[in-house]
């Protein structure tokens, strides 16, 4: 009888390992690097090289921005979405900037993948691609 209680304890403890792991990797997915978010966009948009320094000056901008939003918003999720909302509008009109007319149907189309994932809980956080 013991033996089966710790039999069950091991298995709960395991499972529950195992759901904070793939919920560890998820979150670590959605906050790419803005290096990381550059080469996806280079890769699906075919980015020059002009336009991917620019992608990445603009992205890596983003990211500080984004972290002293979440320094100031303290765990506030209402102020953090609010924040977020504002960033991702501000940046996603620079990198618009630096596409062609063709890139930005596509950059359109992207961002429309990321959202419905961002809404059905998959990856492709704030601001960034989901990963390959």
């Amino acid at each position: 009888m013991h033996y089966t209680g710790l039999r069950s304890m091991v298995v709960v403890v395991s499972v529950a390992a195992g759901l904070a792991l793939a919920a560890n990797q998820a979150t670590a997915q959605m906050r790419m690097s803005p290096e990381d978010r550059t080469k996806q966009l280079k890769e699906q948009l075919a980015l020059t090289p002009v336009q991917t320094d620019s992608v990445l000056v603009i992205f890596t901008a983003m990211d500080g921005e984004v972290k002293e939003a979440r320094e100031w918003a303290a765990g506030d999720r209402d102020a953090m979405r609010e924040i977020m909302m504002g960033i991702r509008d501000k940046y996603d009109k620079r990198i618009d900037a630096q596409l062609t007319s063709d890139q930005k149907k596509k950059y359109v189309e992207l961002k429309k993948e990321w959202e419905a994932r961002r809404k059905s809980g998959g990856p492709g956080g704030p601001g960034g691609p989901p990963p390959r």
